[in-house]
C-alpha cells in the first residue's frame, strides 16, 4: 500500500516506512481520546448542573412545605357558630350594615357582596374576618368612582379557615 505524497505528511518522510503506519494510528487514537474526554468532561458539567438545580428545587419545596406547615391556627379560636352568624354579626359590629348587599350561603362556603366601602374599612372587615376563623378563597374587588374618591365593591367567597 502506497501513502499518498502530501507536505504535510513529509514530516513522517524522514521515518522508516514499517513505523509510519503505527505513529499515525497513535496520533488518529489521540485526537479520538482528547475529543471523548472533551465531551466527557462536558457531560459531567452539565450532570453537576442539574443535581445542582434539583437540589436548589428540593430546598425549595422544603422551604414551601415548611411554610405551609406553619399555622396560625393557635392564636385563632376555633369557629363555634354557623359562618352566615358570624359574618352577620361582623357586619353588625362594624357599622357596615349599609355597605352590606348580600351575604348567601354557598356549597364552598359563603358569599359576601359589600358595596361602596372605603378601602381603610374593607381591610379592617377581612383582618376580623380572620381572626374570627373564616378566610377568604376568592374575591373579586372593583374601584367605584364616587365624586372624588374611589370606593370598593367587594365580592367574597368565604370559608372557615382550616
Amino acid at each position: 500500500m502506497r501513502l499518498p505524497q502530501i507536505s504535510a505528511l513529509s514530516v513522517f518522510s524522514s521515518l522508516p516506512r514499517e513505523t509510519i503506519k503505527p505513529v499515525l494510528m497513535a496520533l488518529c487514537a489521540g485526537i479520538l481520546w482528547i475529543a471523548g474526554w472533551t465531551v466527557w468532561t462536558g457531560t459531567s458539567g452539565m450532570e453537576s448542573s442539574i443535581a445542582l438545580q434539583q437540589s436548589r428545587l428540593d430546598q425549595l419545596v422544603e422551604v414551601i412545605g415548611q411554610y405551609r406547615a406553619l399555622s396560625d391556627v393557635e392564636g385563632r379560636p376555633a369557629l363555634t357558630e354557623d359562618p352566615i352568624v358570624v359574618v352577620s354579626s361582623l357586619v353588625g359590629t362594624m357599622g357596615l350594615k349599609e355597605n352590606l348587599v348580600q351575604i348567601s350561603s354557598m356549597n364552598k362556603g359563603l358569599n359576601v357582596q359589600l358595596g361602596r366601602m372605603y378601602m381603610d374599612k374593607a381591610l379592617d372587615f377581612l383582618v376580623e374576618l380572620d381572626k374570627r376563623g373564616l378566610t377568604v378563597e376568592s374575591a373579586e374587588i372593583r374601584a367605584v368612582p364616587d365624586g372624588g374618591a374611589r370606593l370598593l365593591s367587594l365580592t367574597l367567597v368565604v370559608v372557615v379557615a382550616s
